[in-house]
């Protein structure tokens, strides 16, 4: 019995060391993470500790935004911001909780590379292929370690058009990603496009779209980014949201609204403001960067420019232009060249009257608009050069035109 006893009182000391051991264990465990903004999810401190704090708040909300079971989200902060490192931080936590396992990741092809790179230097421990190139048997075998496994798959919205059904299937059965995000999402602001329809054919139990313009010129636009992201759980229909939001806000802003109805479009507004889609309003200031300043300087057209804008606007084509429901937005583009620089304004793409006699001389080449090397004296070179130069006159001094691009006088 007392070797029992003997033996008993010894197990129950290394049964007490180890528990102690187990909390040392937790407490160093602890120490190496962080809960970001208190919501629940741990990151690497080292990880933690290099964003900022607006990037911290942006990963709690995505968090915050999978733990209350909602569907998706729109993470809308302005570009610049780093809304690629909120979610490779996001997902490195998310991972390292095992709480996902395949995430199909969404860009434009321009992007495919800087992503990869951004994870190889945030996140190393992220297993990530890409779905991109010539090779068929290579984009099959980075699917199948993804689905098969667990990781990120990188691919282009062109290559989502053509291979949504590939994406949607793992080994002849259907497949569900745990997580589906967009990057420059306002590629699908248009929801009967091919490239809308053939993502939202790829089931996913969450879907994040990153962008810095979720509006860019009407309200329909932002309920198409919102009805995928939260597949048709938070706006109603495209009916229904142009009924009872887009045209009492659009009414408010006629000059013939009445109070009524600019009351309406206010309150109307104000209740769409609430962030729905991003932790934070567009008005809150971030004291963790340093204050932006816009500077805006109104410029007058010189002479020239005057001359050549006064000429185009003159023209028949423009005249019959004003009098059919045809768009004028390539006449618009073309006017909008104009003002920022008349040799913009290529001469193939207007009529012989619209242009001085001089401009023939003028030639567009490579680079910042230099002149051409053409057989001319260089007494011609230099008059052209003062030429050039004065479409600039009227800009104030606090904009200087670049010296390698236009000689001295």
């Amino acid at each position: 019995w007392l070797r029992s006893g003997a033996f008993t009182s010894e197990s129950g000391g290394q049964v007490e060391e180890k528990l102690d051991s187990l909390a040392l264990d937790e407490e160093e465990a602890s120490d190496e993470s962080v809960d970001v903004a208190r919501s629940g999810l741990r990151l690497y401190r080292e990880m933690h500790d290099r964003l900022f704090k607006h990037q911290k708040d942006g990963v709690a909300f995505l968090y915050r935004l999978y733990r209350e079971g909602r569907k998706g989200g729109i993470l809308a902060d302005d570009m610049g911001l780093g809304k690629t490192i909120q979610i490779i931080a996001f997902l490195s936590g998310m991972f390292d909780a095992q709480l996902v396992r395949s995430v199909l990741l969404v860009m434009p092809v321009t992007l495919v590379n800087n992503w990869k790179e951004e994870f190889a230097k945030w996140a190393p421990g992220i297993r990530v292929k890409v779905f991109h190139g010539t090779s068929k048997k290579e984009r099959r075998q980075h699917l199948h370690q993804i689905q098969t496994g667990k990781g990120v798959l990188l691919t282009s919205y062109q290559m989502t058009l053509a291979n949504w059904e590939q994406l949607s299937s793992c080994d002849q059965q259907a497949f569900i990603w745990d997580y589906l995000i967009l990057d420059e999402a306002h590629k699908i602001k248009s929801p009967s496009a091919k490239t809308t329809k053939a993502l939202s054919a790829i089931p996913a139990r969450n879907r994040v779209l990153l962008t810095g313009t979720p509006v860019q010129n009407n309200l329909q636009e932002l309920w198409s980014l919102f009805d995928f992201a939260c597949q048709g759980s938070l706006l109603g229909t495209s009916k229904t949201f142009k009924m009872e939001y887009e045209n009492p806000i659009t009414r408010a802003r006629e000059k013939d609204a009445t109070l009524g109805e600019k009351a309406l479009g206010l309150k109307i507004k104000l209740r769409s403001d609430q962030p729905m889609g991003s932790p934070c309003p567009n008005t809150l200031e971030v004291p963790s960067l340093p204050r932006k300043n816009d500077f805006i300087v109104w410029v007058y057209l010189s002479r020239i420019q005057e001359e050549i804008y006064r000429n185009f606007l003159s023209l028949d084509h423009i005249k019959e232009l004003l009098m059919t429901t045809r768009s004028p937005l390539a006449e618009l583009t073309l006017l909008k060249k104009l003002c920022d620089h008349p040799r913009l304004f290529q001469k193939q793409t207007t009529e012989d009257e619209v242009l001085p006699s001089w401009w023939h001389q003028l030639k567009m080449s490579e680079g910042c608009g230099s002149i051409s090397n053409t057989k001319q004296t260089s007494r011609k070179k230099l008059k052209l050069a003062k030429i050039t130069h004065i479409p600039f006159a009227s800009i104030p001094s606090i904009i200087k035109p670049c010296k390698s691009c236009f000689p001295s006088d």
